[in-house]
């Protein structure tokens, strides 16, 4: 087992057993139980971080990256993968209206991505490589504001890291799939700069599970307690990239992980 998966296991053990708030209301009539400022950090030299003790779908963050560096809104890429995530947001014609991707290549004309490529092909010791997608003027016209909202890239012993802030963050469902994504982007980002992936930190101001959830979170601790109990051993999962790939002209097939076999799946409620 990862470090990884242990620190989020114990992340999610203590909003379960010691929420802030037990029953917050949300949007809709869904509460959550709720912690304020959490963080959890992923390296990436201890290999992919993939949680093995619920199975994920690699399909879902190889997708969801691919849309999100290329400036995609429309979610008909999902439906083509088979990936139905973004389904409840979405209009009838499959627009999400100027959301995380068109803020990264398009922020009120600013291509961000290529923004950071270059600073870390001139300037790879800058502490100017941020993406921020938290836009005011396109809010109202987004159909979800961007939970991930800034990220910030920094170059330390020829090792990229990534560190992340969420303004609300799922912890049970949909921050194992950011963990995964950004990860992914690492490796990515990495190719032919001669730099290798470091860590992905990823920061929580609301750090919550949906009541909908708590069974299927529990279970997901049971099963991780059982596995230290019999010390029962997971591969170490590993990304591969085929055909050095970059950021910019990857496909979600030239991705791979090696080495995951995850536990059964544990069924998960995407709350809207």
């Amino acid at each position: 087992m990862t470090n990884y998966e242990k620190e989020y296991s114990e992340l999610l053990r203590d909003i379960l057993r010691k929420p802030e708030v037990p029953y917050k209301d949300n949007r809709t009539e869904s509460r959550t139980m709720m912690s304020f400022g959490k963080s959890i950090t992923a390296n990436l030299a201890e290999g992919f971080p993939v949680l093995s003790g619920r199975k994920m779908f690699p399909k879902t963050f190889f997708t969801e990256l691919k849309w999100f560096t290329n400036g995609e809104t429309n979610i008909q890429r999902f439906k083509d993968a088979g990936v139905k995530i973004w389904n409840k947001w979405a209009d009838k014609n499959g627009d999400l209206g100027p959301v995380y991707g068109h803020q990264l290549r398009n922020f009120n004309g600013n291509d961000q991505l290529l923004n950071v490529l270059t600073l870390l092909s001139t300037d790879p010791t800058s502490r100017r490589m941020v993406v921020n997608l938290w836009n005011p003027s396109d809010l109202p016209d987004m159909a979800l504001p961007p939970c991930y909202h800034t990220f910030t890239f920094s170059v330390v012993n020829d090792r990229l890291n990534i560190d992340v802030t969420m303004r609300s963050c799922d912890v049970f469902v949909g921050l194992p799939y950011d963990m995964a994504m950004f990860s992914a982007m690492n490796h990515l980002m990495c190719e032919g700069f001669n730099l290798s992936p470091g860590k992905v930190r990823i920061n929580m101001t609301d750090a919550h599970v949906y009541w909908d959830n708590v069974s299927s979170a529990n279970a997901y601790i049971e099963s991780i307690d059982l596995a230290i109990h019999t010390k029962l051993k997971f591969d170490i999962p590993k990304l591969y990239v085929k055909n050095r790939k970059n950021i910019l002209n990857f496909e979600p097939e030239d991705l791979e992980l090696k080495n995951y076999s995850p536990n059964s799946h544990i069924k998960v409620e995407v709350v809207l």
